[in-house]
C-alpha cells in the first residue's frame, strides 16, 4: 500500500492520473468482454419502463448494441442492458425472420409454398 501522506501536490496529481487511466482500461476491457457475447440477428431482452421487452441485436457497436424491437423501433443500447434470449417468445422470432429470413431457409421455403422432404 502507498503512503500517500508524504507525497507532494504534484505526485498526488501524477498518482491520480495513473488511477483513473487504469480504471479507464479496467471498464474499456469489461465493455469490450460484454460486447462481444452478442451477435446480429440474436434475440435479447431488456427492461423497458418496468415491462421486459424483447428485440433483435442489428448492430454490435464498439461501444452499444443496435437493437430492432416489434414496433420497428430501433435503440442503440448499453450491452449491460441486455440478456440473451434462449427461449423467446413467437412475436420475438417472428421479428428475428422478418429480419434475418437468410437464417431460416426452411421457413422461407414453406412460406413461399415448396414442399420440404423430411429429413432422415
Amino acid at each position: 500500500m502507498i503512503d500517500i501522506s508524504k507525497l507532494s501536490k504534484e505526485e498526488l496529481i501524477k498518482l491520480n492520473k495513473e488511477i483513473i487511466d487504469r480504471l479507464n482500461a479496467i471498464s474499456a476491457s469489461e465493455l469490450l468482454g460484454q460486447i462481444n457475447a452478442f451477435n446480429v440477428s440474436d434475440i435479447v431482452s431488456f427492461d423497458n419502463n418496468g415491462k421486459k421487452s424483447f428485440g433483435v441485436v442489428l448492430r454490435v457497436n464498439q461501444k452499444t448494441i443496435s437493437v430492432a424491437i416489434s414496433t420497428h423501433e430501433r435503440w442503440k443500447m448499453s450491452p449491460t442492458f441486455l440478456t440473451l434470449v434462449k427461449k423467446p417468445p413467437k412475436k420475438a422470432v417472428d421479428l428475428q425472420f422478418e429480419l434475418f429470413p437468410y437464417k431460416f431457409p426452411e421457413r422461407v421455403l414453406k412460406e413461399l409454398g415448396v414442399d420440404i422432404p423430411p429429413s432422415k
